[in-house]
């Protein structure tokens, strides 16, 4: 099993394994429309961020003791990040 950790302006919120496809396509939805809250479940209930344009948002998987999942490279962190071009955005193309 894995759990997932999203940071949100140096903010982390651990996801299970099963939320984390739902999470991320409501977060790429909340930046391709300009900027909107999104719920996530938490451990320990759930939280809202409010994710727009320009934000950096990370998702990386930690994979649990025990699991069948390739270990990461020795130090290296399994990390994504959500970008979108900013000129999408931008209507000088700055």
């Amino acid at each position: 099993m894995s759990r997932h950790i999203i940071t949100i302006a140096g903010r982390r919120f651990v996801v299970g394994d099963d939320d984390i496809e739902e999470v991320r396509g409501r977060l790429i939805e909340a930046v391709r429309s300009g900027g909107e809250f999104v719920v996530m479940r938490t451990g320990d209930g759930a939280m809202e961020a409010l994710v727009s344009p320009g934000l950096p948002v990370f998702i990386e998987r930690r994979d649990e003791p025990g699991t069948d999942h390739e270990p990461a490279a020795a130090g290296a962190a399994m990390a994504e990040a959500i970008t979108m071009p900013a000129d999408e955005f931008d209507d000088w193309g700055i």
